[in-house]
């Protein structure tokens, strides 16, 4: 069966809001279009929005001062440093010893 992929927009913004694959017969539904939202180059596009005849993008640098306040993903903790550790199984010797003298005495 032969397949085509068809881009949804939202009928109120017009922004791109995801994609899928209908058959080659099926109807394109009426807010989505046949028309890919990539650039004349054919690299992809910031925040497009379809008007109608086709898919209009905005800038990097609109797009990251639009984005600028969005939540930043978690920064992975960097592993700990030899000297971190060290001090860590100090800690735990320490600890435990205290252990035993409470038991001991």
């Amino acid at each position: 069966m032969k397949m085509k992929a068809i881009y949804y927009f939202d009928e109120k913004t017009r922004r791109l809001i995801g994609s899928d694959v209908i058959a080659d017969d099926a109807a394109v539904p009426e807010n989505a279009t046949l028309i890919e939202p990539i650039n004349d180059d054919q690299t992809g596009m910031y925040d497009p929005t379809w008007n109608g005849v086709k898919w209009v993008g905005i800038t990097q640098e609109q797009w990251e001062n639009e984005h600028k306040d969005d939540p930043q993903p978690d920064t992975p903790k960097p592993a700990p440093t030899p000297e971190q550790m060290m001090i860590n199984q100090l800690g735990l010797r320490v600890a435990k010893l205290e252990q035993q003298s409470k038991e001991g005495a």
